[in-house]
Parts: structure tokens; C-alpha cells; sequence
């Protein structure tokens, strides 16, 4: 078997966590007999250091061919304000992928495990046997629509963030997570 990974390390920490991840992957798979061809490229602040952009449309294309794509930890304050034209998207490197790949489903996994039962705000027994599947909406509503904007009114910031979805966006979701179930 043979995969091409996409690894996009992303900003700060994100390109040395998922640089020890590749690592980790490289030996499962070495001991499984899987050959992995792994390509890194740029996202979020480090291509916009580089390119001048968040996500390249490179990027997106080689994504979008990969059989797998790893993301590092993206952001920081220092890119937080740049504004580039188009929507949402176009300002953060991982949400453009996100909406190109249709990746609408963020999949959060959530179990009990007995070595780690002391270190839980839980009471003794409560989360015993627990497994939980949290899917969350990625690529639409909150995460995308439209207005978008912070302000003053009556000398105190706000912030305004529309969330938005269309049946389209609830009924993919859903069935990610009842084929899950």
C-alpha cells in the first residue's frame, strides 16, 4: 500500500507537533508494510510570510489530490488582522481548505479512560464506560456567513458574527453522524 500525505505544519508550535506526529506515523507504517510519500507545504502565517496569502491555490489542488492531509496548529495575533479580499475563507488558510475540500464534518471523539479517571472534574464513576462521537459543522453557517464585523456602540466594543445554515449544510452534517452512530 502506498498513501501521499499532505503536511501543512501551519504557525508556532503546529509545524514541530506535526513533524513528531509524521514521525510517529512513519514507524506505524514502516511496521505495517504502508509506504507513505509525505509533502510539506505552507499555511495560514507561514505562506502568508512566504506568499502573501494564507492557502495557495497550489496548496488547495495538492490537498485536494492527497489521499490524507495533516494540519498543524494555525494563528496568531499576528496575522489576526490582515485583511485579504474575498469572504471568510480567504482570511484564515485552514477554513479555505476546509471549504474547497468540503470538509463540513469535524469529528470529536470522547471516551473514558480508567488511567486518566483521577485527572477528570468528574464525580468517581460518572464518565465510567463513556464514548462519545461529537460531530460539529465545519465549512458552513458560523463559520462562514455573512455580516462579520466588531464596532463601538455606546462607547463599548462589540462584535457581530452571523450564523447561517441552509438545510444543505444541517443535512450533511447529520448524516455524517448517524452513519457514525
Amino acid at each position: 500500500m502506498h498513501y501521499n500525505i499532505l503536511a501543512l505544519g501551519g504557525d508556532r508550535i503546529g509545524p514541530e507537533v506535526l513533524s513528531a506526529g509524521i514521525r510517529v506515523a512513519e514507524q506505524v507504517a514502516a511496521s505495517a508494510g504502508i509506504h507513505l510519500t509525505i509533502r510539506r507545504d505552507l499555511l495560514h502565517g507561514a505562506c502568508w510570510e512566504v506568499h502573501g496569502t494564507f492557502c495557495r491555490d497550489e496548496t488547495v489542488a495538492d490537498a485536494c489530490s492527497a489521499d490524507a492531509v495533516l494540519v498543524g496548529a494555525i494563528g496568531a495575533p499576528k496575522w489576526d488582522h490582515i485583511k485579504v479580499a474575498g469572504g471568510a475563507h480567504m482570511q484564515d488558510g485552514l477554513m479555505r481548505l476546509r471549504k474547497e475540500m468540503a470538509a463540513y464534518a469535524g469529528i470529536r471523539p470522547a471516551r473514558h479512560w480508567p488511567e486518566l479517571a483521577h485527572r477528570t472534574p468528574f464525580e468517581e464513576g460518572v464518565a465510567n464506560q463513556s464514548d462519545i462521537m461529537i460531530v460539529r459543522e465545519m465549512s458552513g453557517g458560523v463559520m462562514f456567513a455573512e455580516p462579520r464585523r466588531s464596532f463601538i456602540e455606546n462607547d463599548l466594543r462589540c462584535a457581530l458574527d452571523t450564523a447561517r445554515y441552509d438545510e444543505s449544510e444541517i443535512r450533511r452534517v447529520a448524516l455524517a453522524a448517524f452513519e457514525l452512530a
